[in-house]
C-alpha cells in the first residue's frame, strides 16, 4: 500500500456522516484516532465487495452496513432513554421517602393515607403510580406490611419483626399469616433479627 495520502474533495450528506462517526464511536470508544483508518477500511471494504458481485452487491452490502450503524445508534439512545427513566423514578422515591420521614417523625407505623399522598405529592395521582411506588418502597425495604392492620406500614425492620413475632405469640394473627409474613424476608433473617433485639435463642423466640 502507497505511503501517498490525499484528501477527498467531495461532499456528502451530514446525517451519513454522522452515523458513521456514531459508529466509530460506539465501536472504538473515541473518533478521535480511528476515523481516518475506519473511512480507509470502509473503502478497502466497499472495493474488496465488489469481486465476484456487480454494483448491486456492492450497494445491497453498504445498505446492510448502514442498517446495522442505525440499529446499533437506536440500541444506545433507547439504553439511554431507560436509564433516564430509572434515575427519574429512583429520584421520586427517595423524595417520598423523605416526605414520610416528615410526617411521621420516628415513628414506626405510618398510615397508607400518608403513604399515597407523599406519592400524589411527588410522582402523581393516577392508582398505577401509586402502586408502583408502593411496590417500589417495599422492596427497598423502606415499607413492610403491617402485620395485622391492613390499612398500615411498618418503616422499620426490626420493629416490624418485633411487632410480628408478638401478634403471633398473642395469638392475634394465625399461624399461616404469620409463616406468609416471615417468608417475605426469610426464616433466617428474620430469626437473626429477632435474636439482635431479644435476649435468648432466636429458636425458642420465633416459631
Amino acid at each position: 500500500m502507497s505511503d501517498e495520502q490525499t484528501q477527498p474533495g467531495v461532499r456528502i450528506d451530514a446525517s451519513l456522516w454522522e452515523q458513521f462517526r456514531g459508529d466509530v464511536e460506539a465501536r472504538k470508544g473515541a473518533v478521535r484516532g480511528h476515523l481516518k483508518h475506519e473511512v480507509e477500511a470502509a473503502l478497502r471494504e466497499y472495493i474488496n465487495a465488489s469481486e465476484g458481485g456487480d454494483t448491486h452487491d456492492r450497494l445491497n452490502r453498504m445498505e446492510k452496513h448502514l442498517r446495522d450503524i442505525e440499529d446499533t445508534l437506536s440500541e444506545m439512545q433507547s439504553k439511554e432513554k431507560d436509564s433516564d427513566v430509572g434515575s427519574t423514578v429512583k429520584q421520586r422515591a427517595d423524595e417520598i421517602e423523605e416526605f414520610i420521614r416528615d410526617q411521621t417523625g420516628k415513628s414506626a407505623v405510618v398510615g397508607e393515607d400518608i403513604v399515597e399522598m407523599a406519592i400524589e405529592q411527588i410522582a402523581g395521582y393516577s392508582e398505577p403510580t401509586k402502586e408502583q411506588y408502593k411496590d417500589l418502597l417495599r422492596e427497598r425495604e423502606s415499607l413492610f406490611p403491617h402485620p395485622k392492620q391492613s390499612d398500615k406500614f411498618v418503616r422499620d425492620k426490626s420493629e416490624w419483626v418485633l411487632m410480628t413475632q408478638k401478634l403471633r405469640q398473642n395469638s392475634a394473627i394465625s399461624r399461616e399469616q404469620y409463616e406468609s409474613l416471615v417468608r417475605q424476608i426469610g426464616v433466617e433473617e428474620f430469626k437473626e433479627i429477632y435474636h439482635d433485639r431479644k435476649e435468648g435463642s432466636p429458636e425458642r423466640g420465633v416459631q
